[in-house]
């Protein structure tokens, strides 16, 4: 398979790709078949659809917990519906569109194609209101899962006292606000995203807006800090060789999906950005031979290795972990 490849002009895909069959890239298992409600695949359906017209302006992004759905949903071992089943196959949708709406390019002009890397699209997805105590939302898995990986990473690093952490394309992720709130030792953490509306949750996340109690660190002399930056382009908010350890999770996915140029751009910054003996760590559910071949040829004179994660909630994930000399 080729890095990044999309269907040839007019190739047909199906409307809502919910079998067992395990494209590259995806495993997704037959429980999506009794995990989705009529309505809820129905919602897809007509994500979908907005995609594969370019319909942009009407995005059917409602991602609060809908009641109806609980009774068709399989629980997960603590008893609660699936979420994370639904955030999946959602993600599946969106890829699959953007490949779809790769075919339409002559129609669509520049929207085509690169919904996943387009600013407004987040925009919309990150103002969605949410109920409850849910204060972040992770695409593929939060800090808790992330945790077992990163705090060894982090252990070498403690040379550089703190050690300073990057997370591009941040999102409303839990994964900054996790290695700052539960992080014994001293780390200095910076969340960047190119979403506005993003960057403004997750400092009134941190700043105890709206009602909310503050993040409290972990350590005392722990920082956390969001920015407002393109992952294609850190040079305003950092300097060569800065970070320790710079993280991305689902980013490089997203801005693929408007090719692959912008791909390795990203993955160009964020190895200016890195120090000669760190490590940035992909996170995707994108398989080995499809993404390995990719950051071999963007990170020549680093080191490229995979780690399988999970599964997690009946998916199976994969750290890329690209790392400097000793």
């Amino acid at each position: 398979m080729v890095c990044g490849a999309t269907p040839r002009a007019g190739a047909a895909i199906s409307p809502l790709p919910l079998p067992a069959a395990n494209n590259k890239g995806h495993s997704y298992g037959t429980k999506f078949v009794s995990a989705f409600s009529f309505s809820e695949a129905a919602g897809l359906g007509k994500l979908y659809a907005s995609f594969r017209t370019a319909d942009f302006a009407n995005l059917p992004l409602d991602l609060r917990p809908q009641p109806e759905y609980g009774r068709h949903f399989h629980t997960s071992f603590s008893g609660r519906p699936c979420r994370h089943l639904r955030m999946a196959a959602l993600r599946r949708t969106l890829h699959l569109a953007s490949l779809a709406a790769g075919t339409r390019r002559t129609v669509a002009g520049s929207l085509a194609g690169s919904c996943l890397a387009d600013r407004s699209l987040w925009d919309k997805l990150h103002a969605q209101p949410r109920q409850g105590s849910v204060r972040t939302f992770d695409w593929f898995f939060g800090y808790e899962e992330a945790q077992g990986l990163l705090l060894p990473l982090l252990e070498k690093s403690w040379a550089a006292c703190p050690p300073r952490v990057l997370d591009v394309g941040c999102g409303t992720s839990s994964l900054c606000p996790g290695l700052y709130t539960k992080c014994p030792h001293p780390v200095d953490v910076l969340g960047v995203d190119f979403s506005p509306v993003a960057v403004a949750h997750m400092n009134s996340l941190l700043e105890g807006g709206q009602g909310q109690t503050p993040l409290c660190p972990g350590h005392p002399e722990s920082s956390l800090h969001f920015m407002q930056a393109d992952g294609q382009n850190l040079q305003p908010v950092a300097s060569s060789g800065s970070f320790q350890l710079v993280l991305d999770k689902g980013t490089w996915d997203a801005v693929a999906r408007g090719g692959l140029p912008g791909a390795y751009q990203l993955l160009a910054e964020c190895l200016r950005v890195l120090s000669p003996q760190g490590t940035l760590i992909q996170f995707s559910d994108e398989d080995p031979d499809v993404r390995l071949p990719c950051l071999e040829k963007g990170s020549q004179g680093w080191t490229v290795t995979v780690q399988e994660l999970g599964p997690f909630r009946g998916i199976t994930y994969f750290a890329y972990v690209v790392q400097g000399s000793d």
